[in-house]
């Protein structure tokens, strides 16, 4: 189960604080990254909640990608994806990013991509780090629903930032948020 920001301690459990650090626009560009966030001490996660992405290409997967190393990472990653809509489900997997999206899903019309990705313990230079996704969209009348987790297995640096992008196009709307967790 995922807390989501502004959550409060109810029944006798604790939830975590959460700090907005960023908010981004996103306005027809090919990427929207962060690589300033992620350098603040004081937090064990990160939130990344995405709201109505629209990409310009119909039919698209959103990704994520870490900054780790100096650089984008594009491939290396373990990623696995299972989503329903109505009553069909199925999986997918990748090694070249972490689902945000169904795969080929996205149309370029409606409300777009909405969801969260979580990336635990990102500063950490000892282990992998986890990214788990939850989203939705609607597609020919249909609603997405997916979770999908995933991680680098290249390296064990400090991931200090990440990009989301489409498959193929830009992205040309769409709100970003980027919440510490402590």
């Amino acid at each position: 189960m995922f807390l989501s920001p502004g959550s409060r301690a109810r029944g006798g459990l604790i939830t975590p604080s959460y700090k907005l650090l960023n908010v981004i626009t996103a306005n027809n560009v090919a990427t929207i990254n962060d690589l300033k966030s992620f350098n603040r001490d004081g937090f064990s996660s990160f939130d990344i909640i995405y709201e109505n992405v629209l990409p310009a290409t119909n039919g698209t997967t959103m990704e994520l990608q870490v900054y780790t190393a100096g650089a984008f990472q594009t491939s290396g990653y373990v990623s696995s994806l299972i989503y329903t809509s109505g009553a069909a489900t199925a999986t997918g997997n990748t090694t070249s990013f972490i689902h945000l999206s169904v795969t080929s899903n996205v149309q370029n019309s409606g409300a777009g991509n909405s969801g969260f990705a979580r990336i635990h313990n990102p500063q950490s230079i000892s282990t992998n780090k986890h990214v788990i996704s939850q989203f939705c969209n609607v597609n020919s009348g249909n609603m997405y629903v997916g979770t999908a987790a995933g991680t680098w297995t290249t390296g064990t640096g400090a991931v200090t930032g990440f990009q989301m992008l489409f498959s193929s196009g830009n992205i040309v709307s769409g709100i970003f948020r980027v919440y510490g967790i402590t």
